[in-house]
């Protein structure tokens, strides 16, 4: 959308259109360690599910509807992609004899879209 002023055609430089709001975004994860400290206490680590965008879409797993496109350039999922990743990934991991425990990391995004006329110099 541009606006232009009624006279001499010029296009105003004031950011337009805008678009702002919060969202949620999901990561699938598996667990890789678990260890108990001198102290006492149990950690565990926690890895990325392996997954890449080339191979996203063949595996049937499309973005969501609404806001995809902000949640593909930041590397996040959507709630039921993601839980499919980490379950996909479980599977394979148990038909090749690994047992493999998974989880869906909620991560809440805030963003801000804005545009303008780009003067060139």
């Amino acid at each position: 959308m541009r606006r232009q002023a009624e006279a001499g055609g010029i296009v105003s430089k004031e950011w337009v259109p805008n678009m702002s709001g919060k969202m949620r975004g999901f990561e699938p994860e598996y667990r890789y360690d678990t260890f108990e400290s001198a102290d006492g206490p149990t950690f565990t680590k926690w890895k990325k599910v392996p997954w890449t965008r080339e191979a996203f879409p063949v595996i049937g797993q499309p973005y969501p509807r609404l806001f995809g496109g902000v949640l593909d350039t930041i590397g996040l999922l959507g709630k039921a992609q993601a839980n499919a990743i980490a379950w996909s990934f479980a599977a394979q991991q148990d038909a090749i004899g690994k047992e493999v425990e998974v989880r869906v990391v909620e991560y809440e995004i805030e963003y801000s879209i804005k545009a303008r006329p780009h003067e060139p110099g």
